[in-house]
C-alpha cells in the first residue's frame, strides 16, 4: 500500500502562484499526496530538497518557485511529476540510489543576470543584483525605480 499524506506533512509551496512544491524529506515513487483538493500520485523517488509539480506544465511554460522562472518544461508536466533537469539526473544516475530515476530531464534550467543600472557622479553603472532562472530579459530604469522582466520563451 502507498503511503498518503497532507502536503503540508511533505512539501512546501513558497508562494501560492508557485506550479513545483519542494520536498521537505524522501518522498517514494508512489506516495499519494493531498494537495487543495486534488490527489497527486508520484511518479518517481522526490528527494529531500528536490521538487514535484503540484500544478500541470505545458511544454514551453515555465516552471516557478517563489513565483519566479527557474526553468522551462520540455515536456508536459503533470501534477505529481518529478522535476529534473539534465544535470541534476547526470548527477544522481552516478550515484548508487535505491530507486529508479526518469530516463530524460522535463525541464530546462534557464539563467539570465538582472543588473541595475544606477547613477554616480553623473556616471551610469551597471549593478549586478541577483541571477534569474528563466528565459528573460531584464528591463530597469537608471533609478531601478521599476524591474520589468520579460519572458523570452517562444514554445
Amino acid at each position: 500500500m502507498n503511503a498518503s499524506y497532507r502536503f503540508d506533512e511533505v512539501g512546501r509551496l513558497p508562494l501560492p502562484g508557485d506550479n513545483v512544491a519542494v520536498a521537505i524529506r524522501q518522498l517514494d515513487a508512489g506516495t499519494i499526496i493531498n494537495y487543495q483538493g486534488q490527489t497527486l500520485t508520484l511518479d518517481y523517488t522526490v528527494m529531500e530538497g528536490h521538487r514535484f509539480a503540484v500544478k500541470a506544465i505545458a511544454p514551453g511554460d515555465a516552471l516557478l518557485s517563489w513565483e519566479l522562472p527557474f526553468g522551462v518544461a520540455l515536456q508536459s508536466i503533470q501534477p505529481g511529476n518529478y522535476v529534473i533537469n539534465k544535470s541534476v539526473l547526470e548527477a544522481l544516475s552516478v550515484r548508487s540510489l535505491k530507486f529508479a530515476l526518469p530516463a530524460t530531464p522535463n525541464f530546462a534550467t534557464k539563467f539570465i543576470l538582472m543588473f541595475s543600472t544606477r547613477r554616480i557622479s553623473n556616471r551610469l553603472q551597471h549593478c549586478p543584483l541577483t541571477r534569474i532562472r528563466a528565459p528573460s530579459w531584464v528591463i530597469g530604469d537608471n533609478k531601478m525605480s521599476e524591474v520589468k522582466i520579460i519572458n523570452t520563451t517562444s514554445g
